[in-house]
C-alpha cells in the first residue's frame, strides 16, 4: 500500500491519520455544509462532454497541431472550434475574435464555407 498525501504531497504518519481519525470522532460536522465532491472533467456546454474517435489522415493531423501550437492551445480545443464554424453553432460567433485577433499577425481563421464564411468575409470589411 502506498503512503497517504496530503493535497501539498506531504506524506501523513501514522500520528498524523489518528490525529484526524480523533478530529473526525469528536467534531460534530454537518454532513449538508461539506462541499461536495466533483468527479470527472468540467462540464464543456449543456451537459457531460463524449469522446468521439475520428480517424484523420496524417497532414491533417500536422495542420491541426500546427495551428494548435500557434495559437497556444489544445488539439482538441482546435478541432471544437473548427467544428462550430463549419456546423454554424452559436459558440463560434463569440469565438470569432479569438480567430481574428488583429494585434496577432499569426492569428488567421481556418478555411469556412457558406453562410459562415459570407458573415466571415462581412465582418473583416
Amino acid at each position: 500500500m502506498t503512503d497517504p498525501l496530503t493535497a501539498s504531497g506531504r506524506i501523513l504518519t501514522e500520528a498524523d491519520l489518528d490525529a484526524i481519525a480523533e478530529e473526525v470522532e469528536t467534531s460534530d460536522y454537518d454532513i449538508a455544509t461539506l462541499p461536495k465532491r466533483r468527479r470527472g472533467r468540467p462540464a464543456m456546454g449543456s451537459g457531460p462532454a463524449e469522446v468521439v474517435p475520428v480517424r484523420i489522415d496524417p497532414e491533417l493531423r500536422a495542420a491541426v497541431a500546427a495551428r494548435a501550437e500557434t495559437d497556444g492551445t489544445t488539439t482538441s480545443e482546435v478541432i471544437r472550434e473548427a467544428l462550430r464554424r463549419f456546423l454554424d453553432v452559436e459558440q463560434a460567433e463569440r469565438a470569432q475574435h479569438a480567430w481574428t485577433d488583429s494585434t496577432n499577425p499569426a492569428s488567421k481563421p481556418p478555411p469556412v464555407r457558406g453562410a459562415t464564411a459570407r458573415r466571415w468575409h462581412a465582418a473583416r470589411d
